[in-house]
């Protein structure tokens, strides 16, 4: 698809679609090579989750933080919010049909995806906003509020889950909250700790995602400048 051929559509979807494939400097990048890198870091991921390689949160240690988010955040910082998302829906399809399982990936794929919108909800706000362009700034305010749509998504999405979709895990992490002296005499008392402190375990996790990912990224496009066509986050200009 070039420039040409994108003359022939409504002139604000061809705003949205050149928004998307052109880099910084203005140059169109091949939506071709974007959905092969996107697929090659979706790909990253589920290796990583397949290593098993975890850290239990000790509040809660059926949770546990992973690196497998890095490589989708990459993407996120690489080719945009669009092919962010995308990586993480193909990353939720694998883990999907590997575990046979549905809650466990839908769980995964509803935190990854909501900080990436938050990532994308923060970049929108920053161009209208912010004055000063800065990499760093933007990291720090997609972080923020990334990490809040996250535990917020997070939050909802636990809170149905202890309540209607699996109330089972109410028994399940009554005991793991007396043991760290939390109260959890009633079904309430476990929904709000548990929520509580997994909205902690969602934003330590968001910046175990982010923060990486960024020094990663900045890596990558010291040493090969112009990969891929240029990288969404050089938007935000090099400090």
């Amino acid at each position: 698809m070039d420039e040409v051929s994108l003359k022939v559509l409504p002139p604000e979807k061809r705003g949205i679609i050149l928004r998307v494939l052109k880099n910084k400097g203005g140059r169109l990048r091949s939506p071709s090579t974007a959905i092969a890198v996107t697929a090659i870091f979706s790909a990253m991921a589920v290796a990583i989750t397949m290593t098993k390689l975890t850290i239990p949160f000790p509040p809660l240690p059926y949770l546990k933080f992973d690196f497998s988010e890095v490589p989708v955040t990459v993407a996120l910082l690489l080719m945009g919010p669009v092919y962010g998302f995308l990586s993480s829906v193909i990353y939720w399809l694998v883990l999907t049909m590997r575990a046979g399982d549905i809650l466990g990936p839908a769980m995964k794929f509803a935190a990854v995806a909501s900080m990436i919108v938050g990532f994308w909800a923060a970049s929108v706000v920053y161009r209208r906003v912010v004055r000063r362009k800065s990499i760093t700034l933007m990291m720090v305010f997609g972080f923020l509020l990334g990490s809040l749509f996250r535990a917020i998504v997070m939050s909802v999405f636990n809170y149905l889950v202890l309540l209607y979709i699996a109330p089972y895990y109410v028994d399940f992490i009554a005991p793991i909250l007396i043991s760290i002296g939390l109260p959890a005499q009633t079904t309430m008392d476990v929904v709000i700790w548990s929520l509580l402190l997994t909205a902690v375990y969602n934003v330590i996790h968001s910046a175990i995602s982010v923060f990486p990912a960024y020094l990663l990224t900045k890596a990558s496009l010291e040493r090969v400048p112009g990969i891929i066509g240029g990288a969404w986050i050089r938007e935000f200009l090099v400090d």
